[in-house]
């Protein structure tokens, strides 16, 4: 999907705003197995700089569970899955809260 920044004043709705661009260059697709939803960092640290670790609600792994908190290192394309214990529970959206002493990236609880 790409969404153009620079849309001209003399465009109409319906209008390519594409046309004629190459998008070869720095558009890619990278198919994961895993899905996550509700995208979580170390905000607090990393926010505008780059970062490793996300987390976010599972959506699906590779066994089939759609519920729990996944955490994805980008660096090495890592994912570790925690589920639920009991049927009982659910996962929302998780939250990043770091150590107020914390050193690495993912010194926190989620």
């Amino acid at each position: 999907m790409v969404i153009p920044i620079d849309i001209p004043n003399e465009c109409n709705p319906g209008d390519d705003l594409l046309y004629g661009k190459n998008l070869e260059p720095g558009c890619r697709f990278i198919k994961q197995k895993d899905a996550i939803e509700f995208p979580q960092y170390n905000y607090d640290r990393f926010n505008a700089k780059p970062y490793r670790y996300v987390y976010g609600s599972a959506i699906q792994n590779d066994k089939g569970s759609t519920v729990g908190v996944v955490r994805v290192d980008t660096k090495n394309r890592e994912t570790i899955v925690w589920s639920k214990d009991n049927e009982e529970q659910i996962c929302a959206e998780p939250v990043f809260i770091g150590a107020p002493d914390g050193v690495a990236e993912d010194d926190g609880k989620c």
